[in-house]
């Protein structure tokens, strides 16, 4: 008898539902330093729209190609962010890309970005090697 009023008390109530999922779903790097607030959204389901880069609230992707180097699909990014140490208040961004083609050959670029107020001051991209991606 004592087993039967252990299943009675132990009612057990599933209830099932699937989460609401974020819209949109995407990649956000963030980082502030005095003065300088940079945001950099990437679409995860639409990949071909071009990542968003915010400064100060201000939007600034189109600036100097920024966008076209941080938004290749299917690539492997390493962003770092630094402030400056001086009082002219600059944040500068640093990225490393890898990507990987048909055959499996693996190329990189490495390239960097300077911000100030509501501007970009300067973009400057290029090809590196292996080493530099994983070791830079």
């Amino acid at each position: 008898m004592f087993p039967y009023a252990l299943l009675i008390l132990a009612n057990v109530t599933v209830i099932t539902s699937e989460p609401i999922p974020a819209d949109p779903w995407q990649e956000t790097y963030h980082a502030e330093c005095p003065g300088n607030a940079v945001t950099i959204a990437r679409k995860i389901e639409d990949p071909v729209s071009p990542p968003v880069v915010t400064l100060n609230g201000k939007d600034v992707s189109d600036a100097s190609g920024l966008a076209e180097e941080l938004g290749v699909i299917g690539a492997a990014y390493r962003m770092s962010f630094l402030c400056s140490s001086s009082d002219e208040d600059v944040l500068l961004l640093r990225w490393v890309r890898g990507l990987a083609s048909d055959d499996g050959t693996v190329s990189y670029r490495s390239g960097a970005a300077s911000f100030s107020g509501d501007e970009v001051l300067d973009v400057e991209a290029g090809d590196v090697s292996e080493s530099d991606f994983w070791y830079r």
